[in-house]
């Protein structure tokens, strides 16, 4: 990684990894890569430091607030009251900015450690610079100086004050870098150096220093100062001046670049992890043949190993210690009848709070198309697949895949946001490809387990029987009034099998007064696939009454079809909880959905194309343009059938089950 130079005045700590500084960015983003060493001096600025010494100074135009603090002198910043002061002071009262130096610590420790984890590669080194005491002891002023009690108009109380706070500020940050040292985030080390008086690595008469113990001196208002003072007028621009006020020279630079270059070599590299290039030649000169996908987990890699035979393997590297096996694993393999082979590719990523990789296979694994991922990851058990415990629960389990037919295979499975996505095929469709309204779970790994925080899954209620409702007009106007009609319904079909139902991820339908709605006569609309329909079902003890169900039952994977065909029998593998995205509590007792959600096909000999599908008929709310509620009638154009209705309840719910 090449060294990069991202220093910019006023920027604070969220300026480093997050909010943009006055260059338009922040100073680190991921494109840049992570490094073995990083140095900075951060903090200055989160106090608001340089409008405090503008308030000092007795300048009206910028005073001491943190918003300030980064803002250009007669651009961004603001004019606003100077903060209070202790009497024979013009600087703010020291009890002011103590407590931001208090408030300022809280964050300090929680941000380095993202620096560590972020920035920095693992095993590698943070070298904090400390600020230089601005001011001079008073009494090493010139005399005419000590005379006037001023220099470069501070007093000598004010001057007093700031190398206190300054000291305090410098304490705050060495104990935090200490503090998160012995933490050891990411297996990174953390140095802080002093520049005024010294610590640990560097004689206190270092000549690079700006206070040593023997010597010349080199605050402001000393002999040799290694700062400059306030800038406000002259040939350099408003930026320019606060890009210069009260910052190091270039000897001071030099001096300050001199102190870390003294602790950077005597830093501490032998646990810094090898870039991802070597570790991946060393690993693939270990496993020649297979083909290798590498992670970086907290302190250095993991990886796996695979081949086109069924055989996956998991390796670790910590630090520079070489690589080790840690597990065995095998994905499915059709076998040699099957005349495909099964193309295998592995993806890996580290999850949100996990310290072991998650790696994806996908490939061939089912010969109907059903099966083409499955995941591996660490856990109690050790390496092996990720499969079902329970409806909610996803688990590491140590095992092989020994066939077709072992749990964890899915029809897709991914990274998604720091979680693992699942998708199964909806048992509802003909199609085993998957796509059609797919049964699809987020998982986030909780310590042990990987949990449901987000489904598709829409559960059925008891509901209410339809209310009354009006016939459509003739003619669809652009936006249908509000009201409840009645008509046929169609769902468009799903278009390639396997594929997604449309682009914008809604359920198109039209509803019309005739079977075979054309043109104006019919209102089209789009509604989300989860919205509640209410239909008619068919108990275990032969009665009726009404349910909820997903909206996508309204169309099909089939051109030649509408949606499955009713009377639709509900097999328990169908309704089990877990296993496709609508689940019927076995508590309702019911058999079938006895509504017609989609009939079989009729020929239509007028136009001469063959089969098509006859569409259903029910109800729909309009409210402002929208549908808002769905029924489907048991019976095509008889709106007069009386099922026994149960008591009112929920209209159905789609998300996490759990």
């Amino acid at each position: 990684m090449e060294p990069a130079l991202v220093a910019c005045t006023g920027a604070t700590t969220a300026n480093f990894m997050t909010a943009p500084d006055k260059g338009g960015s922040s100073e680190w983003n991921t494109s840049m890569g992570r490094f073995d060493l990083v140095t900075f001096t951060f903090g200055g600025d989160d106090i608001g430091f340089t409008p405090i010494l503008y308030q000092c100074l007795g300048l009206s135009r910028l005073v001491a607030t943190v918003e300030n603090a980064s803002a250009d002198i007669g651009t961004g910043a603001q004019s606003v009251a100077p903060l209070p002061s202790d009497p024979g002071h013009t600087c703010p009262t020291a009890s002011i900015i103590e407590a931001r130096i208090t408030a300022f610590a809280a964050s300090y420790r929680a941000w380095l450690e993202a620096v560590a984890n972020v920035v920095v590669v693992p095993g590698g080194n943070i070298v904090v610079l400390g600020y230089p005491d601005l001011i001079e002891l008073p009494k090493f002023w010139h005399l005419w100086e000590q005379k006037i009690g001023s220099c470069w108009g501070i007093g000598t109380a004010d001057a007093t004050e700031l190398r206190a706070l300054a000291g305090d500020l410098n304490a705050t940050i060495g104990e935090a870098v200490a503090a998160d040292n012995t933490l050891a985030p990411n297996g990174v080390h953390m140095t802080f150096v002093d520049v005024n008086s010294a610590n640990g690595a560097t004689p206190s008469n270092d000549a690079d220093l700006v206070e040593p113990s023997s010597g010349t001196r080199h605050n402001l208002c000393s002999a040799d100062p290694w700062l400059n003072g306030a800038t406000v007028t002259g040939s350099l621009s408003a930026t320019d001046d606060l890009n210069h006020t009260f910052h190091p020279n270039q000897a001071g630079n030099d001096a300050m670049g001199a102190l870390a270059g003294g602790d950077i070599g005597k830093l501490d590299w032998s646990k810094l992890a090898i870039s991802e290039a070597s570790a991946k030649t060393e690993l693939t000169a270990l496993t020649v043949g297979m083909s290798t996908t590498l992670v970086e987990v907290p302190g250095g890699y993991e990886a796996a190993t695979y081949d086109q035979q069924g055989n996956i393997d998991f390796w670790k590297l910590d630090g520079d210690h070489p690589w080790i096996e840690v597990g065995q694993s095998t994905y499915p393999i059709l076998g040699s009848t099957h005349l495909n082979p099964p193309e295998v590719t592995v993806t890996g990523a580290l999850l949100s709070g996990m310290s072991n990789a998650t790696f994806i296979a996908e490939g061939i694994f089912t010969g109907d198309g059903s099966g083409n991922f499955i995941a591996f990851s660490n856990g109690q058990s050790g390496w092996g697949t990720l499969a079902p415990r329970s409806y909610d629960n996803l688990v590491p389990t140590g095992a092989k895949s020994t066939d077709n037919g072992t749990p964890g295979i899915a029809w897709r499975i991914s990274f998604e946001d720091g979680l693992l996505e699942t998708s199964q095929d909806n048992p509802f469709f003909s199609t085993a490809e998957g796509g059609i309204f797919p049964l699809t779970i987020r998982w986030k790994w909780t310590g042990t387990r990987f949990t449901d925080v987000h489904d598709t899954i829409f559960t059925a209620h008891l509901t209410s029987a339809p209310g009354p409702a009006t016939p459509l007009p003739g003619t669809c106007p652009s936006i249908p009034p509000d009201g409840t009609y009645e008509g046929y319904i169609e769902g468009y079909p799903t278009g390639q099998s396997g594929g997604s139902p449309t682009s914008d991820g809604k359920v198109h339908f039209f509803i019309g007064q005739n079977p075979t709605p054309t043109g104006i006569t019919v209102c089209q609309f789009a509604v989300d696939p989860s919205l509640a329909m209410t239909v008619q079902a068919t108990t275990k003890a032969g009665g009726t009454v009404w349910v909820t169900a997903p909206a996508w039952f309204l169309v099909s994977d089939e051109p030649s079809l509408l949606g499955p065909t009713t009377p639709l029998t509900l097999h328990p593998e169908e309704v089990k909880l877990g296993s496709s995205p609508y689940y019927v509590p076995s508590g309702l007792g019911l058999s079938a959905i006895s509504s017609d959600l989609g009939v079989p096909d009729i020929p239509d000999i007028t136009q001469g194309i063959g089969l098509v599908p006859t569409p259903t008929y029910g109800q729909v709310n309009i409210h402002d343009g929208k549908v808002t509620a769905i029924a489907i009638l048991p019976n095509i154009g008889n709106t007069d059938s009386t099922p026994t209705t149960a008591p009112s309840g929920n209209s159905g719910d789609s998300g996490n089950s759990g």
